[in-house]
């Protein structure tokens, strides 16, 4: 019995031991690491490099709560689950050195989620995220970096809740297989704006939008073409702009909206998406790149090319679900001008009823080995003819075409240039074919995205943010 007893109270302080642990550990959660850069308060730390030094090890997350302006520049290595964040609706400044390559670099680290932060004054890059580290930015400013205002390379990722880049060389690069998601369905916005030279850039890697996003004024730093770019996209990099939350924009940036090359992807989906008043061209799609306008895309006010297509690039317009508008474009003072140019061994399709309107030059111009496969679609009120094939292009005209009232000809070809159609035409081309059925049959690229479910993406975003730091009494 006695020994019953004995094994008894032994148990019993055991338990309480344990809970004591647990008891202080709930408790040490409970208490945020607290860092306050104005060194007013005394009982918090006053840099968040001795912040970072002094990290308790346990398995949840760990709440850094950040206030005043941090004169730093800080390296989080192999950490995890940690949040560094401005109190709720307030903001807190990482002012970097001026020398280091990046004000805030994350490295092999995951579960990394930033509030309310304003990066800046770097050597180089405001937020540099390498080595295969995930971060979730959320209400975060990076400005007035001389390198890239968020930087991704190494296999990383990022997702984007609401942010801002401006003033920086470029506002976001994305490379090296990372990837950048903005997680519109939380309702924010991803704003680009007036960075030296592209607002986003891509060598390799993807970007992808459910919409909100705003690319604008940027590229008036830049000396060469592409740089001046909203969007450059090179080395096979992929973009989708969907509309699911909101329109997306690509404003008044210098040399044009989008230039995709080597082997890059575009595509535009889903509600509103508008590309306009961007130097030269609305997207230029070069060396093997595809541009895909799934509808509701509106190009407009580029001085001369609305869409340019060339070096073995195609381009897909899909007007099933909506029209897309291409108007009001080339009536700059360059030589070549047109609301679509198609060039050097390259593809056009418009499928459905799209409209090329109002264009400066001819609505549709090919040149130089290009196809065309038009169908369904309106090219009308442009100032010259409405198709011109040039040094053996070959236009395939399907059923369904307007091509009524443009400045010129319906259609003309040079005598190396071919028009294949089912029915007839009225075109100034000497070499008319027959198309082999009634029918047209425009080859599908892409299928349209669709929109998936984030019920569980929300729940897990509300539950995030449930961690951030009230404001302090």
């Amino acid at each position: 019995m006695a020994n019953q007893s004995a094994s008894l109270r032994l148990g019993v302080i055991r338990i309480g031991f344990i809970l004591g642990i647990v008891m202080a550990a709930c408790a040490a959660r409970a208490q945020d690491v607290v860092v306050d850069c104005s060194g007013q308060d005394s009982n918090a730390y006053h840099s968040i490099n001795d912040a970072l030094a002094n990290l308790p090890f346990v398995p949840w997350q760990v709440v850094m709560q950040v206030t005043g302006t941090c004169n730093e520049s800080i390296y989080l290595g192999h950490l995890h689950n940690l949040m560094i964040a401005a109190p709720l609706g307030q903001t807190a400044t990482i002012q970097g050195d001026g020398v280091s390559f990046g004000t805030l670099n994350v490295d092999s680290s995951t579960g990394i989620y930033l509030y309310g932060l304003t990066i800046t004054g770097s050597g180089s890059v405001g937020l540099n995220v390498n080595g295969g580290a995930e971060v979730r930015i959320d209400t975060c400013t990076f400005q007035n970096n001389p390198g890239d205002g968020i930087a991704v390379a190494d296999n990383s990722s990022v997702l984007i809740y609401s942010a801002l880049s401006t003033g920086n060389s470029r506002g976001i690069s994305i490379s090296a297989n990372s990837t950048v998601d903005h997680a519109s369905w939380a309702g924010g916005s991803v704003v680009l704006s007036s960075n030296a030279n592209a607002g986003l850039y891509l060598s390799g890697g993807r970007y992808a939008t459910g919409g909100n996003t705003l690319i604008q004024n940027n590229g008036f730093g830049a000396s060469t073409l592409p740089d001046g770019f909203g969007t450059d996209v090179r080395g096979a990099g992929q973009i989708q702009f969907g509309n699911y939350a909101g329109p997306n924009l690509i404003t008044g940036n210098r040399s044009g909206g989008v230039s995709l090359q080597e082997n890059a992807e575009v595509s535009f989906w889903g509600g509103t998406n508008t590309i306009q008043n961007n130097g030269a061209t609305g997207i230029v799609d070069r060396f093997g790149s595809q541009v895909t306008l799934f509808g509701n895309v509106e190009i407009s006010g580029h001085t001369a090319a609305g869409l340019d297509i060339a070096s073995r690039s195609q381009a897909y317009l899909d007007a099933s679900v909506a029209p897309n508008n291409i108007h009001n474009n080339g009536f700059g003072p360059g030589g070549v001008r047109a609301g679509i140019r198609v060039d050097g061994s390259s593809q056009l399709v418009l499928t459905g009823p799209n409209q090329i309107t109002q264009n400066g030059g001819p609505g549709v111009l090919g040149d130089i080995n290009s196809s065309m496969d038009l169908s369904g679609s309106t090219i009308s009120g442009n100032q010259s003819d409405g198709i011109r094939a040039l040094h053996q292009t070959v236009v395939d005209l399907g059923p369904g075409m307007s091509l009524t009232g443009n400045g010129g000809a319906p259609i003309t070809c040079d005598n190396t240039s071919m028009l294949v159609t089912a029915g007839k035409a009225s075109a100034h081309c000497l070499n008319v074919q027959a198309s082999d059925s009634g029918s047209h049959e425009a080859v599908g690229l892409t299928s349209i995205p669709s929109v998936p479910n984030f019920t569980s993406k929300m729940k897990e975003y509300k539950r995030e943010r449930s961690l951030i730091p009230r404001p302090r009494r």
